[in-house]
């Protein structure tokens, strides 16, 4: 998918790359925080791209089938987390230095309803989410939308998104964009917030 590839190269170029032993790939440094800690960490990490038969395995272990434009992207990157772990896409465990598995939020640890009972959600498949408040990131099976929804509030539509790319595209250029107004000050204990509900 050249979008998904396109998407992945403006990330890459946003500060030096380096890749690793692994093929995981760690895009520039943010600055330490004020006391020092957390110093010499990536910007951005992207990792490297699976097998069909792994995202086939990814499929099987949650139960769903990906849409299109997922089964894609993980053909080019196995999860990857942008400005600090302020938003992060989940993968396979099956590969070195993925620290989240897409199965969480899909059959662990699963999303609660109104009354604060797990439930499941057969339309969509949890991908990702974002780590200033926990609000999470979800794919619609048919149609290839993407939501961001409330950790505690199922069914919620905060944001939408028509594709992956999309969601992916406009997060990314939102999140430079408040990433300069800051001047760089981010760290993972404090992450950009997620967009405003639309």
């Amino acid at each position: 998918m050249k979008s998904i590839e396109l998407f992945l190269e403006k990330v890459k170029s946003y500060q030096a790359p380096m890749v690793c032993e692994s093929g995981f790939i760690e895009v520039g440094r943010f600055h330490p925080d004020k006391d020092g800690l957390l110093k010499g960490g990536w910007l951005h990490g992207i990792h490297a791209p699976i097998s069909n038969e792994k995202i086939k395995n990814m499929e099987k272990r949650i139960g769903k089938t990906f849409p299109n434009d997922l089964f894609m992207f993980y053909q080019h990157v196995n999860g990857l987390g942008l400005f600090c772990a302020s938003i992060v896409i989940m993968g396979s465990l099956e590969c070195k230095r993925q620290p989240v598995s897409i199965e969480y939020q899909n059959t662990i640890d699963l999303p609660l309803n109104k009354d604060g009972n797990p439930v499941s959600d057969f339309d969509h498949i949890y991908i990702g989410g974002y780590s200033k408040d926990g609000s999470c990131i979800k794919i619609n099976i048919d149609t290839g939308k993407v939501v961001r929804e409330p950790r505690d509030k199922w069914g919620v539509v905060l944001n939408s998104w028509s594709s992956l790319v999309e969601f992916l595209e406009m997060e990314f250029n939102r999140m430079s964009d408040y990433y300069k107004k800051i001047d760089g000050e981010i760290s993972m204990l404090d992450t950009i917030p997620p967009p405003d509900p639309d």
